[in-house]
């Protein structure tokens, strides 16, 4: 089931499977979010929990225990409860069960909360240990904007520069930095070579605020992460679209075996605690 938020601006779509945003119309009717193509990639705007990205030959340690793990872990794929519909704002639970604590050993719940204001969506995670021993996880965002008749003369506009990034091997982050290369005012165009080898990936807070523009170099959206450590960005060969991910964890390095906890960027979270992070979409209007 999908449950709608609007506005004089905006319209908001978010299903319950994986409190996922599937639409964010502007007043006119334009669609921002990718429509989810099979052919190319069939999700919309998926939340990762409990990780981001893989684990190293997906698998991971707790306590000396093994445990097998999928790409971007299992949230995204569940049902959330709705737990409030307010005029302005949607808020989802997912709680742990018999089958999460078989894949993931942590009791948890999570919040997502989506608040539409002006011409902005305000994207809200609480995650609360309920368990009774400190909590390891990960947790990021995936939102992929639509760029109608594809990538050619799209860019996203960085307001922080120089930056480097780091590449992918199966999945996982290798050791290497690159410089990112940016026009003379400051844009990384989008083309299909970016994203050849996977997402390009950003650590030590890099990138705060990036807005995608048009070929006519107006701003579709700006995506305002402030204080998120870790970033993606990345698209699918052929695809007509970006994805811009502020995440508060990511993809192990290559080559990492250790327990979870050890993981460098992995989040702890002491038992009867909370966890917030606040990521904004605005879409500027004509």
């Amino acid at each position: 089931m999908q449950y709608t938020l609007e506005n004089d601006l905006l319209t908001l779509s978010v299903d319950e499977n994986g409190a996922e945003m599937v639409s964010l119309k502007r007043a006119d009717g334009e669609e921002m979010i990718w429509s989810g193509d099979p052919a190319y990639w069939g999700r919309h705007a998926p939340v990762l929990f409990p990780q981001v990205g893989r684990h190293f030959k997906d698998r991971f340690r707790v306590n000396g225990k093994e445990y097998r793990s999928s790409q971007h872990g299992f949230a995204r794929d569940m049902k959330f409860d709705l737990v409030s519909h307010e005029d302005d704002s949607l808020t989802f639970s997912l709680c742990s069960d018999s089958s999460t604590l078989q894949a993931y050993p942590f009791p948890f719940e999570l919040l997502i909360t989506y608040t539409l204001k002006d011409d902005s969506v305000f994207i809200d995670w609480e995650v609360r240990n309920t368990g009774e021993e400190e909590m390891y996880f990960g947790i990021g965002a995936h939102p992929a904007f639509l760029l109608p008749g594809g990538k050619e003369g799209y860019a996203i506009r960085l307001k922080q520069e120089p930056l480097s990034y780091k590449r992918l091997s199966n999945g996982c982050v290798l050791k290497e930095s690159h410089p990112l290369a940016l026009t003379k005012e400051g844009l990384l165009m989008l083309n299909d070579t970016l994203f050849e080898n996977d997402a390009l990936v950003f650590d030590g807070g890099q990138i705060e605020e990036a807005a995608v523009l048009d070929p006519e170099g107006k701003t579709r959206v700006l995506v305002k992460s402030e204080g998120f450590p870790y970033y993606g960005i990345w698209s699918v060969p052929g695809a007509s679209f970006v994805c811009l991910e502020p995440w508060a964890s990511r993809t192990d390095n290559v080559g990492f075996t250790g327990e979870l906890k050890e993981k460098d960027s992995v989040i702890t979270l002491k038992a009867g605690n909370s966890f917030n992070k606040q990521y904004q979409i605005q879409v500027p209007q004509d």
